[in-house]
Protein backbone atom coordinates (compact mmCIF):
# COMPACT_ATOMS: atom_id res chain seq x y z
CA UNK A 1 0.00 0.00 0.00
CA UNK A 2 2.88 2.57 0.54
CA UNK A 3 4.71 1.61 -2.61
CA UNK A 4 1.15 2.48 -4.68
CA UNK A 5 0.67 5.90 -2.71
CA UNK A 6 4.14 6.53 -2.88
CA UNK A 7 3.47 5.38 -6.62
CA UNK A 8 0.56 7.75 -7.24
CA UNK A 9 2.07 10.47 -5.27
CA UNK A 10 4.91 10.42 -7.67
CA UNK A 11 2.25 10.28 -10.79
CA UNK A 12 0.64 13.05 -9.48
CA UNK A 13 3.99 15.42 -9.32
CA UNK A 14 4.75 14.61 -12.15
CA UNK A 15 1.77 16.08 -13.96
CA UNK A 16 1.89 19.14 -11.66
CA UNK A 17 5.55 19.73 -12.70
CA UNK A 18 4.16 19.25 -16.81
CA UNK A 19 1.24 21.52 -16.20
CA UNK A 20 3.64 24.45 -14.57
CA UNK A 21 6.30 24.15 -17.59
CA UNK A 22 4.19 23.94 -20.42
CA UNK A 23 2.69 27.26 -19.01
CA UNK A 24 5.95 28.71 -19.00
CA UNK A 25 7.89 30.01 -22.19
CA UNK A 26 10.97 27.42 -23.27
CA UNK A 27 14.21 28.04 -24.80
CA UNK A 28 13.38 26.99 -28.46
CA UNK A 29 10.78 29.84 -28.17
CA UNK A 30 13.50 32.93 -27.32
CA UNK A 31 15.96 31.14 -30.05
CA UNK A 32 13.58 31.96 -32.37
CA UNK A 33 12.28 34.97 -31.66
CA UNK A 34 14.07 37.84 -34.11
CA UNK A 35 13.90 41.29 -32.97
CA UNK A 36 14.91 42.76 -36.57
CA UNK A 37 12.42 41.05 -38.51
CA UNK A 38 9.62 42.49 -35.78
CA UNK A 39 11.28 46.15 -36.29
CA UNK A 40 11.41 45.82 -39.91
CA UNK A 41 7.45 44.49 -39.86
CA UNK A 42 6.15 47.55 -37.89
CA UNK A 43 7.32 49.72 -40.81
CA UNK A 44 6.15 47.42 -43.45
CA UNK A 45 2.66 47.76 -41.67
CA UNK A 46 2.58 51.03 -41.32
CA UNK A 47 2.83 51.37 -45.38
CA UNK A 48 0.60 48.99 -46.23
CA UNK A 49 -2.12 50.59 -43.93
CA UNK A 50 -1.34 54.41 -45.17
CA UNK A 51 -1.29 53.21 -48.58
CA UNK A 52 -4.66 51.29 -48.10
CA UNK A 53 -6.27 54.49 -46.18
CA UNK A 54 -4.74 57.32 -48.68
CA UNK A 55 -6.15 55.11 -52.45
CA UNK A 56 -10.35 56.28 -51.45
CA UNK A 57 -8.66 60.07 -49.72
CA UNK A 58 -6.44 60.80 -52.97
CA UNK A 59 -9.15 59.79 -55.18
CA UNK A 60 -11.23 61.46 -53.56
CA UNK A 61 -9.54 64.92 -53.39
CA UNK A 62 -7.51 64.30 -56.78
CA UNK A 63 -8.64 65.05 -60.39
CA UNK A 64 -5.77 63.82 -61.75
CA UNK A 65 -5.46 60.40 -59.63
CA UNK A 66 -9.19 59.88 -59.66
CA UNK A 67 -10.25 56.21 -59.42
CA UNK A 68 -14.15 55.51 -60.80
CA UNK A 69 -16.32 54.73 -57.69
CA UNK A 70 -16.91 50.99 -58.55
CA UNK A 71 -13.35 49.91 -57.83
CA UNK A 72 -13.53 51.93 -54.69
CA UNK A 73 -16.79 50.47 -53.57
CA UNK A 74 -15.70 46.67 -54.56
CA UNK A 75 -12.65 47.27 -52.33
CA UNK A 76 -14.51 49.16 -49.13
CA UNK A 77 -17.27 45.58 -49.81
CA UNK A 78 -14.48 43.35 -49.61
CA UNK A 79 -12.66 45.52 -46.86
CA UNK A 80 -15.77 45.54 -44.87
CA UNK A 81 -15.91 41.79 -45.20
CA UNK A 82 -12.54 41.18 -44.01
CA UNK A 83 -13.61 43.45 -41.09
CA UNK A 84 -16.36 41.01 -40.46
CA UNK A 85 -14.91 37.63 -40.85
CA UNK A 86 -11.71 38.92 -38.68
CA UNK A 87 -14.16 39.30 -36.11
CA UNK A 88 -15.99 36.35 -36.33
CA UNK A 89 -13.58 33.61 -37.46
CA UNK A 90 -9.80 35.19 -36.58
CA UNK A 91 -10.79 37.34 -32.68
CA UNK A 92 -13.56 35.46 -31.22
CA UNK A 93 -12.07 31.30 -31.73
CA UNK A 94 -9.14 33.05 -30.60
CA UNK A 95 -10.25 34.64 -27.55
CA UNK A 96 -12.19 31.63 -26.51
CA UNK A 97 -9.32 29.57 -26.66
CA UNK A 98 -7.07 32.29 -24.46
CA UNK A 99 -9.92 33.10 -21.77
CA UNK A 100 -10.28 29.28 -21.56
CA UNK A 101 -6.71 28.12 -20.75
CA UNK A 102 -5.32 26.22 -18.32
CA UNK A 103 -2.18 28.67 -17.56
CA UNK A 104 -4.80 31.47 -16.43
CA UNK A 105 -5.59 32.14 -12.58
CA UNK A 106 -8.08 30.31 -11.23
CA UNK A 107 -10.81 32.96 -11.10
CA UNK A 108 -10.89 32.87 -14.98
CA UNK A 109 -11.87 28.86 -14.64
CA UNK A 110 -14.46 29.45 -13.26
CA UNK A 111 -16.94 31.21 -15.67
CA UNK A 112 -16.35 29.67 -19.49
CA UNK A 113 -18.46 32.11 -21.63
CA UNK A 114 -15.89 35.18 -21.16
CA UNK A 115 -15.13 35.87 -25.16
CA UNK A 116 -19.21 35.80 -25.68
CA UNK A 117 -19.68 38.15 -22.71
CA UNK A 118 -17.06 40.92 -23.22
CA UNK A 119 -17.78 40.67 -27.15
CA UNK A 120 -21.59 40.87 -25.95
CA UNK A 121 -20.38 44.46 -23.86
CA UNK A 122 -18.67 45.53 -26.64
CA UNK A 123 -21.02 45.50 -29.14
CA UNK A 124 -23.67 47.04 -26.80
CA UNK A 125 -20.99 49.88 -25.74
CA UNK A 126 -20.50 50.99 -29.53
CA UNK A 127 -23.97 51.04 -29.65
CA UNK A 128 -24.47 53.05 -26.94
CA UNK A 129 -22.01 55.70 -28.21
CA UNK A 130 -22.93 55.90 -31.34
CA UNK A 131 -27.13 56.73 -29.77
CA UNK A 132 -25.71 59.92 -27.59
CA UNK A 133 -23.50 60.81 -30.05
CA UNK A 134 -27.09 60.93 -32.62
CA UNK A 135 -28.95 62.27 -29.82
CA UNK A 136 -27.08 65.46 -29.12
CA UNK A 137 -26.72 65.86 -32.74
CA UNK A 138 -30.58 65.49 -32.95
CA UNK A 139 -30.66 68.36 -30.84
CA UNK A 140 -28.29 70.48 -32.29
CA UNK A 141 -29.92 69.61 -35.47
CA UNK A 142 -33.36 70.50 -33.73
CA UNK A 143 -32.29 74.01 -32.27
CA UNK A 144 -31.03 74.92 -35.38
CA UNK A 145 -33.51 74.32 -37.16
CA UNK A 146 -36.02 76.09 -34.87
CA UNK A 147 -33.72 79.36 -35.46
CA UNK A 148 -33.67 79.06 -38.58
CA UNK A 149 -37.60 79.01 -39.30
CA UNK A 150 -38.18 81.68 -36.68
CA UNK A 151 -35.54 84.02 -39.22
CA UNK A 152 -37.26 82.77 -42.08
CA UNK A 153 -40.43 84.24 -40.58
CA UNK A 154 -39.06 87.69 -39.13
CA UNK A 155 -37.13 88.35 -42.94
CA UNK A 156 -39.94 87.14 -45.24
CA UNK A 157 -43.01 89.48 -46.45
CA UNK A 158 -44.20 87.55 -49.50
CA UNK A 159 -45.87 84.29 -48.45
CA UNK A 160 -44.63 82.30 -51.73
CA UNK A 161 -40.56 83.57 -50.89
CA UNK A 162 -41.23 82.33 -47.55
CA UNK A 163 -42.07 78.77 -48.50
CA UNK A 164 -39.02 78.63 -50.53
CA UNK A 165 -36.78 79.77 -48.65
CA UNK A 166 -38.19 77.39 -45.97
CA UNK A 167 -37.97 74.48 -47.71
CA UNK A 168 -34.58 74.86 -48.67
CA UNK A 169 -33.77 75.57 -45.24
CA UNK A 170 -35.05 71.82 -44.13
CA UNK A 171 -33.62 70.34 -47.55
CA UNK A 172 -29.87 71.89 -45.89
CA UNK A 173 -30.62 70.10 -42.63
CA UNK A 174 -31.22 67.46 -43.63
CA UNK A 175 -28.28 66.59 -45.90
CA UNK A 176 -26.63 68.04 -42.82
CA UNK A 177 -28.41 65.31 -40.22
CA UNK A 178 -27.18 62.40 -42.61
CA UNK A 179 -23.30 64.18 -42.97
CA UNK A 180 -23.27 63.76 -39.58
CA UNK A 181 -24.75 60.81 -38.85
CA UNK A 182 -21.88 59.12 -41.18
CA UNK A 183 -19.50 61.00 -39.20
CA UNK A 184 -20.57 59.65 -36.55
CA UNK A 185 -20.11 56.11 -37.75
CA UNK A 186 -16.47 57.18 -39.61
CA UNK A 187 -15.42 57.99 -36.03
CA UNK A 188 -16.04 55.04 -34.06
CA UNK A 189 -15.52 52.55 -37.48
CA UNK A 190 -11.90 54.04 -36.99
CA UNK A 191 -11.67 53.86 -33.33
CA UNK A 192 -12.92 50.29 -33.48
CA UNK A 193 -10.08 49.27 -35.76
CA UNK A 194 -7.71 51.20 -34.36
CA UNK A 195 -7.76 49.66 -31.38
CA UNK A 196 -8.08 46.37 -32.67
CA UNK A 197 -4.65 47.42 -35.02
CA UNK A 198 -2.98 47.82 -31.55
CA UNK A 199 -4.20 44.33 -29.96
CA UNK A 200 -3.16 42.44 -33.15
CA UNK A 201 0.22 44.46 -33.82
CA UNK A 202 0.86 43.22 -30.19
CA UNK A 203 -0.11 39.66 -30.96
CA UNK A 204 2.37 40.14 -34.06
CA UNK A 205 5.25 41.28 -31.54
CA UNK A 206 4.85 38.86 -28.90
CA UNK A 207 4.35 35.25 -31.47
CA UNK A 208 6.98 33.07 -30.25
CA UNK A 209 8.31 32.93 -33.85
CA UNK A 210 7.23 29.41 -35.15
CA UNK A 211 4.29 31.09 -37.03
CA UNK A 212 5.42 34.60 -37.58
CA UNK A 213 5.78 35.07 -41.24
CA UNK A 214 2.54 33.05 -41.82
CA UNK A 215 0.95 35.58 -39.18
CA UNK A 216 2.49 38.92 -40.87
CA UNK A 217 1.54 38.16 -44.35
CA UNK A 218 -1.17 37.61 -43.21
CA UNK A 219 -2.00 40.50 -40.96
CA UNK A 220 -0.34 42.82 -44.59
CA UNK A 221 -3.21 41.28 -46.58
CA UNK A 222 -5.70 42.16 -43.61
CA UNK A 223 -4.56 45.83 -42.80
CA UNK A 224 -4.49 46.80 -46.96
CA UNK A 225 -8.30 45.42 -46.97
CA UNK A 226 -9.55 47.13 -43.90
CA UNK A 227 -7.74 50.06 -44.73
CA UNK A 228 -9.09 50.45 -48.28
CA UNK A 229 -13.09 50.19 -46.19
CA UNK A 230 -11.73 52.53 -43.78
CA UNK A 231 -10.55 55.09 -46.48
CA UNK A 232 -13.48 54.80 -48.55
CA UNK A 233 -15.35 55.89 -45.47
CA UNK A 234 -13.52 59.23 -44.94
CA UNK A 235 -13.50 60.30 -48.07
CA UNK A 236 -17.19 60.06 -48.24
CA UNK A 237 -17.18 62.84 -45.22
CA UNK A 238 -16.77 65.53 -47.84
CA UNK A 239 -14.44 68.24 -45.51
CA UNK A 240 -13.92 71.24 -47.16
CA UNK A 241 -9.97 70.48 -46.39
CA UNK A 242 -7.91 67.04 -46.71
CA UNK A 243 -6.19 68.16 -43.65
CA UNK A 244 -8.44 65.93 -41.21
CA UNK A 245 -8.61 62.41 -43.53
CA UNK A 246 -5.04 63.13 -43.60
CA UNK A 247 -5.04 63.36 -39.86
CA UNK A 248 -7.48 60.68 -39.50
CA UNK A 249 -5.63 57.72 -42.01
CA UNK A 250 -2.61 58.80 -40.00
CA UNK A 251 -3.64 57.75 -37.00
CA UNK A 252 -5.43 54.67 -38.38
CA UNK A 253 -1.39 53.95 -39.62
CA UNK A 254 0.51 54.80 -36.94
CA UNK A 255 -1.70 52.73 -34.32
CA UNK A 256 -0.76 49.59 -36.31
Amino acid sequence: MNQLAGLSGNVELRLLNSTSHSCQPTGEESELYNLKLRIVSVFVLLIVSLLGASIAVVSAYSKRLHIPTTIINTGKFFGTGVILATAFIHILPAAMNTLTDECLPEGWKEYEAYAGLFAMLAILAMQLIEFIAHHQLQRILTHKKKLVGEEAQLQSTIILLESSQQHGHSHGLSLLQDSNKHRVTTYLLELGIATHSILIGVALGTDNGSHFIVLFITLCFHQFFEAIALGAQISQLNNKSILPAIFMVSFFALTT
